[in-house]
C-alpha cells in the first residue's frame, strides 16, 4: 500500500477500536467513522477522499472486521463511489446499496424478494447500480418491505418495492467494478473478523486449562488452530490480490476468488472457534459471538461461496482446454 494507504489504515484501527458490542447500527461509532472521513475514502481529492484508493478501503472494510464493528462501512464506500463517479450529489450519512442484476442477484430470497442489509433503519438512501440493456446506471431510491435482522443482530429489509427519487445516471465503468468492489470489501470484513476471532481463541487455547495441561498443548487443538490460521491468511492472500487488481481489467475475477475463499473460510473459522472453546463461547457473556456472527452473516453477503464457485466455473468451462490456464492466471470473464 501506499503511505496514504497505511495511514488511512492506522487511521481506521484507531476509529474502529471503540466500536460497541451491542446489535443494532452503531450511531456513535458512525459519527466518528464521518469525523474521520472513512466513508469518503474512494471519492475524489477535491470531495474529501483519497481518489479511488481502492486498498485503502479494503483496509478500513478489513479494520471494521477486526472489531466487529455493527456499521454499513462497505455498503456506504461503495455507494458514495458510486454517486461520485455517476456525477451525483455525495449527501453524508450511511447507506444501503442493492444491485439490480437478475444474474447476479446474490441478495434474494427464494421467492425473489430482495435483502437489502442496513435498510431502513441505518441507511440515507438505497443506490441501485443496475445493469440494463448494456449500460451500467446508478439510480437513487427508496424502498418498502418487512425489518428484519441479520443473524449478527444487523438491521435489514426484505422488499420487491423500489421507489426511484432521481433519474438514472450512467456510471462510467460496466457493472463488473462496483460489483467486484462490494465484494471485495466484504471479504476484507471477514478477513478481519477472522483474525480477530482467531486471536481470540488461540489466546484461550494457550491459557485455558484442562488434565493438568493447556489446551493448546493436546495436538488436536493444535491441529484446529493451525487450520484456522490457513484459511484466514489464504483468504488474507486472495483479498489483497484482489485489492490490487480492482484497477486492473479483470477485478470480477479476482473478487470472486476472493470473496468465495472468505465465506468458505468463515464457516470453518466460525466452527473450529468454537470448538475449542467449548462451552463457554456459546454463551451471551463472551466475545467470541460478536465475532462468529458476522462471520455467519457476512459469509453470505455480496454472494455465498456457492455462488462464486459457481459463477469460477462456468467461467472455466466456457475459457476450454487451451484457454484455461492463461485465464487463471490473466483473469477470466464471468
Amino acid at each position: 500500500m501506499s503511505e496514504l494507504s497505511d495511514m488511512i489504515a492506522e487511521t481506521a484501527a484507531k476509529v474502529f477500536a471503540d466500536a460497541s458490542p451491542a446489535d443494532g447500527f452503531d450511531a456513535a461509532l458512525w459519527k466518528r467513522i464521518e469525523e474521520a472521513g472513512l466513508d469518503r475514502v474512494l471519492l475524489p481529492e477535491d470531495q474529501g477522499g483519497a481518489g479511488e484508493d481502492f486498498e485503502a478501503a479494503v483496509a478500513v472494510a478489513r479494520a471494521a472486521g477486526a472489531a466487529a464493528a455493527s456499521v454499513p462501512i462497505c455498503e456506504t464506500l461503495v455507494a458514495n463511489w458510486a454517486l461520485a463517479r455517476a456525477g451525483l450529489e455525495v449527501a453524508a450519512g450511511a447507506k444501503a446499496i442493492r444491485f439490480d442484476v437478475p444474474l447476479r442477484s446474490w441478495d434474494e430470497t427464494k421467492d425473489g424478494a430482495a435483502i437489502i442489509a442496513w435498510q431502513p433503519l441505518a441507511a440515507q438512501a438505497v443506490v441501485i447500480v443496475a445493469d440494463r440493456r448494456g449500460s451500467c446506471v446508478v439510480e437513487r431510491a427508496t424502498c418498502e418491505g418487512t425489518l428484519s435482522t441479520s443473524v449478527a443482530g444487523e438491521p435489514c429489509m426484505v422488499t420487491e418495492t423500489f421507489g426511484l427519487t432521481a433519474d438514472s445516471h450512467a456510471l462510467p465503468s460496466s457493472i463488473d467494478l462496483p460489483t467486484a468492489l462490494y465484494a471485495t470489501l466484504v471479504a476484507a470484513s471477514l478477513t478481519g473478523a477472522m483474525q480477530s476471532a482467531n486471536a481470540m481463541t488461540f489466546e484461550y487455547a494457550n491459557t485455558r486449562k484442562q488434565f493438568g495441561r493447556t489446551l493448546g498443548a493436546f495436538q488436536a487443538i493444535q491441529h484446529m488452530a493451525a487450520r484456522m490460521a490457513e484459511e484466514a491468511a489464504a483468504t488474507e492472500a486472495a483479498v489483497q490480490v484482489a485489492a490490487r487488481e480492482l484497477s486492473g481489467e479483470s477485478p470480477l475475477w479476482h473478487a470472486a476468488v476472493a470473496k468465495g475463499r472468505a465465506s468458505e473460510a468463515a464457516g470453518k473459522v466460525a466452527a473450529s472457534a468454537h470448538q475449542i472453546h467449548g462451552a463457554i463461547g456459546f454463551t451471551r457473556e463472551h466475545a467470541l459471538h460478536r465475532y462468529t456472527r458476522r462471520l455467519w452473516a457476512w459469509r453470505d453477503r455480496a454472494g455465498s461461496e456457492t455462488y462464486w464457485y459457481e459463477q469460477i466455473g462456468r467461467a472455466a468451462q466456457a475459457a476450454g482446454r487451451d484457454g484455461l490456464w492463461p485465464g487463471i492466471t490473466a483473469g477470466l470473464k464471468l
